[in-house]
């Protein structure tokens, strides 16, 4: 199934912690790593992040990982990333999504069983203009 990630925004909530949202470790690992490698184990295996600000390291980060686990990972720029939301960076991957895929941000943390429930629902759609979404109702989950 095809996955897109959304990876273009300054990412100021965490700019504490490094310059580029996307390249920022978890426990040794980049969040963006960390997305392809839940989505992998959910059953994705054709990635396209969208990406922006700092996308010249981002990409280059994105090719090294995709050689690394032997996947391809298209990065889709943004230019309208800076004046824009999240919606923007959907529509800029328009032109390569033509089928059911999943959706997920470059931040938001997630077990492999959400986006295998996720994937699970988009097969068994008996047409394509229909959406499913995951909602985290926990809000005191620290």
């Amino acid at each position: 199934m095809k996955c897109l990630i959304i990876a273009a925004g300054r990412g100021l909530r965490l700019q504490k912690k490094g310059q580029s949202k996307p390249l920022i470790p978890l426990f040794g690992v980049a969040l963006i790593e960390r997305t392809i490698l839940s989505a992998m184990e959910a059953g994705a295996d054709d990635f396209y992040v969208v990406t922006g600000h700092h996308h010249v390291r981002v990409d280059a980060f994105l090719k090294s990982l995709g050689e690394r686990l032997h996947i391809r990972i298209q990065t889709i720029l943004n230019e309208q990333w800076r004046d824009t939301d999240n919606g923007i960076s959907v529509l800029s991957a328009a032109p390569y999504l033509h089928e059911p895929f999943l959706l997920l941000m470059t931040d938001h943390l997630f077990t492999p069983d959400i986006a295998r429930d996720l994937i699970h629902a988009a097969h068994n759609k008996n047409h394509n203009d229909s959406i499913t979404l995951a909602v985290d109702k926990q809000l005191d989950n620290p």
